[in-house]
């Protein structure tokens, strides 16, 4: 080890590489400053440290792009998905709106069917009347009079046969009533006549001629019977249908159909759609029952229309989702969701409870994926909307759902 001095102090440098710390001291003749090195490694080692250092960073950038590309791909694939969702639940709600129109054609195809089944069954009770009656015209209804027509009795024979049977010896025949001329009585010959017209009119006449010109007896009984009145069946009425008036287009784009009981007609409405005209979304209260939603269709907050429009205030309104057929279940998706705090969307589900409140539109991934797992196998869900105050422009929900089938076996 050298050593020397500066204004009387020593410095000492190591003589060779070690793995003590190395320090320094440098004074200029007033201050004196020193330097502690780090300990000594080996220059190689710490070429080859540096070098691991380079080829790691240069790793964790590759790893970082692939990364990045895989996210962005992800983030492809998310959209593409979404499309492909979004396309599906339009295509189903357009083909819900189809079947609708469809039923709907049906059942006024089955009215006209029906109109002209009573039209069909009266005329042909009115020819059925008209076949027994021909003067009868005018209705089925047993009220037209009785007709009696006497069948007319040919006497030329029987005349020709007996002198005696003159225009002087002859009476009038009277319906109902007999005619005795007296006579001697030596053979007796018996004619009878009937005569069957559409009145039902049957006419007997009984003739004695003598075989000696002494005296002729001549009995003629004439019997009429008057005919009933054809027993025809009443023309059926044809009950008034109340959804002729009954208008459940609406305006949204998501026509219904009508059904009645008695007066009393309905809409059925796709999704939550108010069943008085599908024009709107319906709130109806838990008081009240609640609404049914059975059918594909929009569920939307009330008075959004698809676009915009916010709901009321102090609403308390009830759906009760169920799927059409048995055996279905259901599943909904939050598409948007945005209310006031004091408005709640509350959730029940067959295995879970979800109050849903305020902004949640960067949560709603969050939320579909506790939604789906808690709404497995249920076959009825219940939204219940409650509030205060009316909504704030923008403040709107939107759900989808569908009715899932079983697989089949």
């Amino acid at each position: 080890m050298s050593t020397s001095v500066t204004l009387g102090l020593t410095t000492a440098n190591p003589a060779a590489s070690s793995n003590y710390a190395n320090w320094e001291v440098t004074c200029n003749g007033t201050l004196c400053s020193y330097k502690l090195h780090a300990p000594a490694n080996n220059p190689t080692e710490l070429d080859a440290i540096a070098i691991k250092l380079s080829n790691a960073s240069s790793a964790l950038v590759g790893f970082q792009g692939i990364y990045d590309e895989a996210k962005a791909e992800a983030g492809n694939y998310t959209t593409l998905v979404n499309g492909y969702i979004a396309d599906l639940m339009a295509f189903k709600l357009n083909l819900s709106a189809t079947l609708n129109d469809t039923e709907k054609k049906l059942s006024d195809a089955r009215d006209v069917l029906k109109n002209l089944q009573d039209t069909v069954y009266n005329a042909t009770c009115i020819l059925s009347n008209y076949a027994a009656i021909k003067t009868c015209y005018a209705t089925c209804n047993p009220t037209c009079p009785a007709t009696t027509t006497a069948a007319p009795t040919t006497r030329a024979a029987t005349t020709a046969a007996n002198p005696l049977l003159t225009t002087a010896n002859v009476q009038p025949t009277i319906a109902g009533t007999s005619v005795t001329m007296p006579t001697t009585t030596a053979s007796t010959s018996k004619v009878t006549t009937t005569t069957t017209s559409p009145t039902t009119t049957t006419s007997t006449t009984t003739t004695t001629t003598p075989t000696t010109t002494t005296s002729t007896t001549t009995t003629t009984t004439a019997t009429t019977t008057t005919p009933t009145a054809a027993t025809t069946p009443t023309p059926r009425q044809t009950p008034t249908n109340p959804c002729h008036t009954k208008n459940c287009t609406g305006t949204l784009g998501f026509p219904g159909t009508c059904s009645f009981s008695g007066n009393v007609a309905t809409c059925q409405c796709p999704g939550n759609l108010d069943p008085d005209s599908c024009g709107k979304v319906g709130c109806i209260s838990k008081v009240n029952g609640g609404q049914v939603v059975n059918q594909l269709g929009p569920f939307w907050s009330p008075n959004y229309n698809g676009n915009s429009g916010t709901y009321d205030g102090n609403l308390d309104c009830l759906w009760i989702m169920q799927p059409p057929q048995a055996g279905q279940t259901i599943n909904i998706t939050v598409l948007a969701f945005k209310t006031g705090s004091d408005a709640t969307l509350a959730i029940r589900t067959k295995n879970g409870y979800f109050p849903l409140s305020g902004d949640l539109t960067d949560n709603l991934a969050l939320i579909n994926n506790r939604l789906q797992g808690s709404i497995a196998g249920s076959t009825s869900v219940t939204f219940e909307f409650t509030n205060t105050n009316a909504g704030s422009p923008g403040d709107y929900f939107k759900i989808g759902f569908a009715f899932i089938s079983p697989p089949a076996t």
